[in-house]
Protein backbone atom coordinates (compact mmCIF):
# COMPACT_ATOMS: atom_id res chain seq x y z
CA UNK A 1 0.00 0.00 0.00
CA UNK A 2 3.28 2.19 -0.29
CA UNK A 3 2.99 3.50 3.55
CA UNK A 4 5.96 4.69 5.37
CA UNK A 5 6.50 3.50 9.14
CA UNK A 6 8.70 5.99 10.87
CA UNK A 7 10.10 5.93 13.93
CA UNK A 8 9.13 8.65 16.35
CA UNK A 9 12.10 10.17 18.75
CA UNK A 10 10.90 11.83 22.28
CA UNK A 11 13.08 14.32 23.69
CA UNK A 12 12.65 15.47 27.07
CA UNK A 13 11.41 19.58 26.69
CA UNK A 14 13.17 21.56 28.76
CA UNK A 15 12.74 25.71 30.65
CA UNK A 16 15.06 27.79 31.29
CA UNK A 17 15.24 26.81 35.14
CA UNK A 18 15.39 23.36 33.97
CA UNK A 19 18.35 23.72 31.94
CA UNK A 20 19.77 25.49 34.97
CA UNK A 21 19.06 23.17 37.36
CA UNK A 22 20.68 20.38 34.46
CA UNK A 23 23.85 22.56 34.58
CA UNK A 24 24.28 22.83 38.47
CA UNK A 25 23.96 18.74 39.06
CA UNK A 26 26.38 18.62 36.81
CA UNK A 27 28.50 20.41 37.84
CA UNK A 28 28.09 19.36 41.69
CA UNK A 29 28.10 15.77 40.74
CA UNK A 30 30.84 15.37 37.84
CA UNK A 31 33.98 14.87 40.07
CA UNK A 32 31.83 13.70 42.92
CA UNK A 33 33.87 11.32 45.51
CA UNK A 34 30.47 9.63 46.56
CA UNK A 35 29.68 7.69 43.49
CA UNK A 36 31.29 4.05 44.34
CA UNK A 37 28.66 4.23 47.33
CA UNK A 38 25.86 5.92 45.23
CA UNK A 39 23.11 3.84 44.66
CA UNK A 40 20.41 4.61 41.47
CA UNK A 41 17.08 3.80 41.63
CA UNK A 42 14.39 4.21 39.18
CA UNK A 43 10.91 2.69 38.65
CA UNK A 44 9.83 0.94 34.80
CA UNK A 45 7.35 -0.22 33.78
CA UNK A 46 5.65 -1.98 30.83
CA UNK A 47 2.07 -2.99 29.75
CA UNK A 48 1.10 -6.26 28.47
CA UNK A 49 -0.07 -4.17 24.57
CA UNK A 50 2.69 -1.14 24.71
CA UNK A 51 1.45 2.12 22.70
CA UNK A 52 3.64 2.08 19.32
CA UNK A 53 6.03 4.74 18.75
CA UNK A 54 5.52 4.46 15.35
CA UNK A 55 3.47 6.23 12.84
CA UNK A 56 2.07 5.46 9.29
CA UNK A 57 2.75 8.05 6.63
CA UNK A 58 0.41 8.11 4.08
CA UNK A 59 1.64 8.40 0.40
CA UNK A 60 2.79 11.32 -1.11
CA UNK A 61 -0.83 12.99 -2.34
CA UNK A 62 -3.11 10.74 -1.31
CA UNK A 63 -6.13 11.52 0.65
CA UNK A 64 -7.62 9.09 2.91
CA UNK A 65 -11.41 9.19 2.30
CA UNK A 66 -12.54 7.32 5.73
CA UNK A 67 -10.04 8.38 9.04
CA UNK A 68 -7.67 5.56 9.81
CA UNK A 69 -8.31 3.90 12.93
CA UNK A 70 -6.56 2.43 15.81
CA UNK A 71 -7.19 -0.47 17.50
CA UNK A 72 -6.34 -1.59 21.07
CA UNK A 73 -7.03 -4.24 23.74
CA UNK A 74 -11.37 -3.89 23.99
CA UNK A 75 -13.00 -4.47 27.73
CA UNK A 76 -16.23 -6.43 27.68
CA UNK A 77 -18.80 -3.71 27.39
CA UNK A 78 -16.52 -3.09 23.88
CA UNK A 79 -14.93 0.32 25.81
CA UNK A 80 -11.47 0.97 25.79
CA UNK A 81 -9.79 -1.50 28.72
CA UNK A 82 -7.42 -0.44 30.91
CA UNK A 83 -3.76 -1.82 29.94
CA UNK A 84 -2.72 -4.12 32.50
CA UNK A 85 0.70 -2.85 34.01
CA UNK A 86 4.25 -4.90 35.12
CA UNK A 87 6.33 -2.68 37.18
CA UNK A 88 9.39 -2.39 38.50
CA UNK A 89 11.92 -1.19 41.01
CA UNK A 90 15.75 -1.48 40.01
CA UNK A 91 18.40 -0.22 41.96
CA UNK A 92 22.17 0.05 40.54
CA UNK A 93 25.26 0.91 41.26
CA UNK A 94 28.92 1.69 39.30
CA UNK A 95 29.65 -1.05 41.50
CA UNK A 96 27.50 -3.38 39.96
CA UNK A 97 23.64 -4.78 40.21
CA UNK A 98 21.53 -3.98 43.84
CA UNK A 99 18.14 -5.44 43.45
CA UNK A 100 15.52 -5.52 40.86
CA UNK A 101 11.55 -5.71 42.31
CA UNK A 102 8.75 -6.60 40.80
CA UNK A 103 6.13 -4.38 42.26
CA UNK A 104 2.34 -6.12 42.32
CA UNK A 105 0.28 -2.96 43.27
CA UNK A 106 -2.66 -4.11 41.37
CA UNK A 107 -5.23 -5.08 44.37
CA UNK A 108 -4.15 -1.70 46.43
CA UNK A 109 -6.82 0.79 47.16
CA UNK A 110 -7.41 3.57 49.48
CA UNK A 111 -9.85 5.91 51.07
CA UNK A 112 -10.57 9.33 49.86
CA UNK A 113 -12.03 12.19 51.91
CA UNK A 114 -15.28 11.80 50.63
CA UNK A 115 -15.42 8.34 51.42
CA UNK A 116 -14.93 6.34 47.81
CA UNK A 117 -12.47 3.66 47.28
CA UNK A 118 -10.00 4.43 44.50
CA UNK A 119 -7.20 2.24 43.42
CA UNK A 120 -3.64 3.56 45.55
CA UNK A 121 -0.72 2.41 42.65
CA UNK A 122 2.28 3.05 43.67
CA UNK A 123 2.85 5.42 46.85
CA UNK A 124 5.00 6.27 49.13
CA UNK A 125 3.78 3.61 52.01
CA UNK A 126 3.80 1.03 48.79
CA UNK A 127 7.73 1.52 48.61
CA UNK A 128 8.07 1.61 52.24
CA UNK A 129 9.63 -2.19 52.86
CA UNK A 130 11.54 -1.74 49.74
CA UNK A 131 13.81 1.00 51.13
CA UNK A 132 15.33 -1.74 53.49
CA UNK A 133 15.86 -3.98 51.30
CA UNK A 134 17.70 -1.78 48.77
CA UNK A 135 20.32 -0.81 51.94
CA UNK A 136 20.46 -4.04 53.03
CA UNK A 137 21.75 -5.51 49.29
CA UNK A 138 23.99 -2.38 49.02
CA UNK A 139 25.77 -2.92 52.20
CA UNK A 140 26.92 -6.48 50.15
CA UNK A 141 28.01 -4.62 47.03
CA UNK A 142 29.22 -1.36 47.71
CA UNK A 143 32.83 -1.28 49.55
CA UNK A 144 32.02 1.28 53.00
CA UNK A 145 34.52 1.90 55.08
CA UNK A 146 33.59 2.55 58.83
CA UNK A 147 31.51 5.91 59.33
CA UNK A 148 30.54 6.05 55.98
CA UNK A 149 27.07 6.99 54.49
CA UNK A 150 25.29 5.41 51.45
CA UNK A 151 24.08 8.13 48.74
CA UNK A 152 20.86 7.21 47.11
CA UNK A 153 20.23 8.77 43.40
CA UNK A 154 16.12 9.27 42.60
CA UNK A 155 14.38 10.95 40.22
CA UNK A 156 11.86 13.66 41.45
CA UNK A 157 8.66 11.65 41.19
CA UNK A 158 5.94 12.09 44.18
CA UNK A 159 6.46 9.17 46.02
CA UNK A 160 10.32 9.19 46.90
CA UNK A 161 9.75 13.16 48.35
CA UNK A 162 6.97 12.20 50.98
CA UNK A 163 8.12 13.08 54.83
CA UNK A 164 7.34 8.77 55.28
CA UNK A 165 9.76 8.22 52.86
CA UNK A 166 12.49 10.44 53.96
CA UNK A 167 12.05 9.34 57.56
CA UNK A 168 12.77 5.89 55.68
CA UNK A 169 15.64 6.41 54.46
CA UNK A 170 17.20 7.81 56.96
CA UNK A 171 16.74 5.57 58.88
CA UNK A 172 18.45 3.27 56.06
CA UNK A 173 21.05 5.13 56.23
CA UNK A 174 20.47 6.77 53.03
CA UNK A 175 21.37 10.31 51.84
CA UNK A 176 19.19 11.37 48.82
CA UNK A 177 20.97 12.82 45.78
CA UNK A 178 17.47 14.12 44.09
CA UNK A 179 18.26 14.07 40.33
CA UNK A 180 16.92 17.29 38.35
CA UNK A 181 13.66 17.37 36.62
CA UNK A 182 13.89 15.87 32.85
CA UNK A 183 16.97 13.96 32.85
CA UNK A 184 17.24 10.10 31.99
CA UNK A 185 20.82 10.92 30.83
CA UNK A 186 21.98 11.10 34.23
CA UNK A 187 20.58 7.88 35.24
CA UNK A 188 21.95 4.93 34.56
CA UNK A 189 18.94 2.65 34.88
CA UNK A 190 16.79 5.21 32.11
CA UNK A 191 19.63 5.72 30.01
CA UNK A 192 21.58 2.22 30.13
CA UNK A 193 19.49 -1.12 31.61
CA UNK A 194 15.76 0.18 31.02
CA UNK A 195 15.91 0.42 26.86
CA UNK A 196 17.92 -2.83 26.59
CA UNK A 197 14.74 -3.89 28.67
CA UNK A 198 12.63 -2.47 26.07
CA UNK A 199 14.55 -3.88 23.21
CA UNK A 200 14.36 -7.45 24.32
CA UNK A 201 10.90 -7.09 24.92
CA UNK A 202 10.59 -6.14 21.19
CA UNK A 203 12.94 -8.18 20.42
CA UNK A 204 10.85 -11.48 21.84
CA UNK A 205 7.70 -10.23 21.11
CA UNK A 206 6.95 -9.92 24.95
CA UNK A 207 3.68 -8.45 25.32
CA UNK A 208 1.90 -10.84 28.42
CA UNK A 209 2.81 -10.49 31.90
CA UNK A 210 4.55 -14.06 32.18
CA UNK A 211 6.80 -13.35 29.18
CA UNK A 212 7.78 -10.07 30.17
CA UNK A 213 8.57 -11.03 33.75
CA UNK A 214 10.91 -13.46 32.16
CA UNK A 215 12.64 -11.51 29.56
CA UNK A 216 13.43 -9.08 32.81
CA UNK A 217 15.03 -11.44 34.88
CA UNK A 218 16.72 -13.12 31.48
CA UNK A 219 18.37 -9.38 31.00
CA UNK A 220 18.81 -8.85 35.13
CA UNK A 221 20.84 -12.06 35.25
CA UNK A 222 22.93 -11.01 32.33
CA UNK A 223 23.96 -7.40 34.17
CA UNK A 224 27.95 -6.94 35.10
CA UNK A 225 29.52 -5.34 37.50
CA UNK A 226 31.98 -4.42 34.29
CA UNK A 227 29.08 -3.31 32.28
CA UNK A 228 27.70 -0.65 35.44
CA UNK A 229 31.40 0.55 35.61
CA UNK A 230 30.76 1.44 31.89
CA UNK A 231 27.59 2.88 32.62
CA UNK A 232 28.51 5.16 35.09
CA UNK A 233 31.22 6.70 32.94
CA UNK A 234 29.18 7.23 30.16
CA UNK A 235 26.89 9.56 32.48
CA UNK A 236 29.23 11.44 33.16
CA UNK A 237 29.91 12.04 29.92
CA UNK A 238 26.43 12.96 29.84
CA UNK A 239 27.49 15.35 31.93
CA UNK A 240 30.14 16.84 30.74
CA UNK A 241 28.27 17.10 27.69
CA UNK A 242 25.40 19.07 29.47
CA UNK A 243 28.13 21.47 30.54
CA UNK A 244 29.18 22.06 27.34
CA UNK A 245 25.44 22.71 26.55
CA UNK A 246 25.07 25.15 29.99
CA UNK A 247 22.32 22.33 31.06
CA UNK A 248 21.23 21.90 27.03
CA UNK A 249 18.80 19.65 25.90
CA UNK A 250 19.08 16.11 26.44
CA UNK A 251 21.34 15.14 22.72
CA UNK A 252 23.02 11.33 24.17
CA UNK A 253 20.84 9.03 22.30
CA UNK A 254 19.63 6.54 24.52
CA UNK A 255 22.25 3.30 24.90
CA UNK A 256 21.84 -0.22 25.47
CA UNK A 257 24.75 -2.00 27.52
CA UNK A 258 25.73 -4.29 24.48
CA UNK A 259 26.44 -0.83 23.51
CA UNK A 260 29.20 0.57 26.37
Amino acid sequence: MKFTVRKVEMKPELNTNMMQERYDFAKRYLKFKGWKITVVIDEKWFTEQKNSTKRIELPKGHISKTPLKCFGPKSKDGGPAQLTKVMYLAAISCKGKIGNYQLKFEERTRETKSGNVVKAGVDSKFLLPFWKKIAAASSKTLVLKEGDEMFLQMDRASCHFTKLTEEELKKVGFTVIKQPPRSPDFNMLDAFLFPTLERECEKKGAVAREEIVATVRSVWAKVTAEECKKAHKRILRNMERAIDLKGGNFTTKAGDFSEL
